[in-house]
């Protein structure tokens, strides 16, 4: 072995050493049930840490309340279940300071509040390929935990559909936070909207039909858009102003704007105000020329049901649910 490997080998602590080597792997876990809990449930697979889950069955969980995982190392793998997939409804699903979870291929519709939640020290998660809509709140939030502002970090949310909700996606104090090649479509506004987030990437998404705004920066933010597709909303035609904005009055932000596609009288590119990257952007950044294409083919839980569809294939006529909150 080579002697500076093995002094740095030594100088780890002989217990990080056996957690690593005696590590178990992750157990299966197969869902064989529709209902809201019980055996084969989804929610017992999620009554504790260190699982593959898997689904036996297809079709929608609905859920009478709050389904929130705490623990860590769990893949939930929705593209296992046979059709028409899986949908979680009713209530909010919820990662409340989960470790090292990837959840992939899964609906969630018509929470009474947040359709998809992330919130408190949450670590290393990963969001891909999944349906969040009709939010009674948002769609997909993410936020630090109000009571003890403990906030996520290193989330990763790419190739989801977040729509049909008036506030499709809050980001409120999270570090290192990026969003990929989603969809927001059909919504009030934001999408998302960046409050006290620190080092964002925001890559190749495409926002569309929107009635208040697209995308806002504020209170602080700082981070990069690059490659984004934000035109002009047809439900907010005389407003181009309201397609990309960066809010200064309520926190200096520090935003780095490139190769974003939006209306020529408010180009989003001369929205930011650094010159060079917020740290390193990720890897395999498409053009934003190309970015639409992309976005449309791959967007969402597939296979598409109808409902996502017809999201995805641009039907302006699909109303958002109004939200149940106030504020802006």
């Amino acid at each position: 072995m080579n002697s500076k490997r093995f002094d740095a080998m030594r100088s780890i602590p002989l217990f990080l050493l056996l957690f690593v080597a005696l590590r178990i792997p992750a157990a299966p876990f197969v869902v064989t049930s529709l209902k809201d809990s019980g055996r084969g449930t989804l929610r017992e697979a999620l009554s504790q840490g260190n699982r593959h889950i898997t689904f036996q069955v297809g079709g929608t969980i609905r859920l009478k309340k709050l389904l929130e995982f705490r623990g860590s190392d769990v893949v939930i793998d929705g593209a296992s279940a046979p059709g028409p997939g899986i949908t979680v409804r009713d209530s909010t699903f919820s990662l409340f300071g989960a470790r090292n979870v990837t959840i992939r291929h899964l609906r969630f519709r018509w929470a009474k509040n947040d359709s998809f939640r992330i919130v408190g020290s949450c670590r290393n998660i990963l969001i891909e390929n999944c349906s969040a809509t009709h939010g009674g709140d948002g769609a997909l939030d993410i936020s630090h935990d109000y009571k003890t502002g403990r906030r996520p970090d290193g989330i990763t949310v790419r190739r989801c559909l977040i729509a049909a909700t008036d506030k499709a996606m809050l980001v409120f104090g999270v570090d290192n936070l990026t969003l990929e090649q989603n969809l927001f479509t059909n919504t009030g506004q934001r999408n998302p909207q960046l409050h006290e987030s620190r080092n964002f990437n925001l890559i190749n998404n495409v926002v569309r039909n929107f009635t208040v705004y697209g995308v806002r920066a504020r209170a602080n933010s700082t981070g990069n858009a690059v490659g984004n597709i934000v035109p002009l909303s047809p439900l907010l035609p005389k407003r181009p102003d309201r397609t990309f904005l960066v809010d200064h009055k309520s926190g200096q932000c520090q935003i780095y704007t490139a190769d974003n596609v939006g209306p020529a009288k408010h180009d989003p590119n001369r929205q930011g105000n650094s010159k060079r990257s917020i740290g390193n952007l990720p890897l395999g950044i498409h053009s934003a020329s190309k970015v639409e294409r992309t976005v449309l083919a791959n967007v969402g839980a597939r296979p598409l049901d109808k409902t996502d569809r017809e999201l995805v294939i641009n039907n302006p006529r699909i109303k958002f649910r109004p939200s149940n909150t106030s504020d802006k």
